[in-house]
């Protein structure tokens, strides 16, 4: 009875409250193929679904790693203050980190496009497919709020909110949480802010996927040119009978224009032969010039349905009626 009690408790509480993880890298550069992860900071988080408070900390890991393609560039540690020095011989907890990753329902970080390139190139065999990431920075219209920069160390001095060793990833991402549970001009949390942002944002997305879904189902389907061009054809021939045999009248037949009249080609191809014509004369005399001169006939007669090499009016009969049947 007291595990049906705490289950039904659990259960409730995951409908009011959620888990979330924050993430902050420190890299030795900004490019995600050639630089490498030297500090994983992850804080997995509970909160207010309703109202986008923080309510606990679940659990949080830190770590640095030694680089194995590189070493710093003294630019990085300028940035973030880490030296060679510091992560010699240092690996990152890559159970721990997965655990947390695996346990929140997405993941949050500032400058997300950022950080993502950096983790998931760090754990390709996670199913990344249904963690979506929401970003602090371009999540929330930080500057039609009035502040001058959406920068994170910015923010946080725009707020009063002080931060020792910034640019460490443990500091950043206990920082920014602190950041996020500050209250908008309305009275809302910034993180609730955050989280409805996105709502609009996914509803839009699967919105625009369905309007082309759509699309696609009453769009027809294609057709080979070779094929249509062929059933073109045949239905000016079964036309052309209709009206010897009367069942169209004269004066409206003297109205429809055949559609095998009218020429499948571009006048780019024109200019293709002629461009070839110049250079094979040039090149191989009239004897050349002559034989481009019969590739263009027979090609030609190929593309336009509308001449000599027609497929023979018997043919097209026999083919017409098997295919108006």
């Amino acid at each position: 009875m007291a595990l049906e009690n705490q289950s039904s408790a659990a259960q409730i509480k995951s409908e009011t409250h959620g888990l979330a993880a924050f993430i902050d890298v420190e890299t030795t550069g900004l490019d995600p193929f050639d630089d490498e992860i030297i500090e994983f900071s992850i804080v997995l988080f509970e909160f207010d679904r309703k109202t986008g408070e923080f309510t606990d900390i679940i659990d949080e890991y830190t770590g640095l790693k030694e680089p194995i393609g590189k070493r710093i560039p003294r630019a990085a540690t300028r940035v973030n203050g880490i030296t060679n020095d510091m992560v010699e011989g240092e690996e990152l907890d890559d159970d721990k980190i997965i655990s947390l990753i695996h346990s929140a329902e997405f993941i949050v970080a500032h400058n997300a496009k950022f950080d993502r390139s950096f983790v998931e190139m760090e754990y390709p065999k996670l199913d990344w497919t249904n963690k979506p990431w929401l970003c602090s920075m371009n999540g929330i219209g930080w500057k039609r709020k009035g502040f001058a920069s959406k920068g994170l160390q910015n923010l946080l001095k725009d707020h009063g909110i002080e931060v020792n060793n910034a640019h460490r990833a443990a500091n950043d991402v206990r920082a920014a949480l602190m950041l996020l549970s500050q209250k908008n001009s309305k009275g809302e949390y910034y993180f609730k802010e955050l989280l409805r942002n996105n709502e609009r944002k996914e509803k839009a997305r699967l919105k625009k996927i369905q309007n082309q879904v759509a699309e696609n189902q009453v769009r027809p389907e294609p057709r080979e040119k070779q094929s249509l061009e062929m059933k073109v054809n045949i239905a000016d021939v079964i036309r052309e009978i209709q009206i010897e045999k009367g069942e169209i009248p004269q004066e409206e037949a003297a109205k429809i224009e055949p559609n095998s009249t009218k020429s499948s080609i571009k006048p780019m191809w024109y200019v293709f032969w002629l461009i070839l014509l110049v250079i094979v004369f040039i090149s191989f005399g009239f004897i050349g010039a002559g034989v481009v001169v019969g590739g263009f006939v027979w090609w030609f007669g190929r593309k336009n349905p509308k001449n000599k090499f027609q497929p023979t009016r018997a043919f097209l009969f026999q083919e017409g009626v098997r295919w108006h049947r």
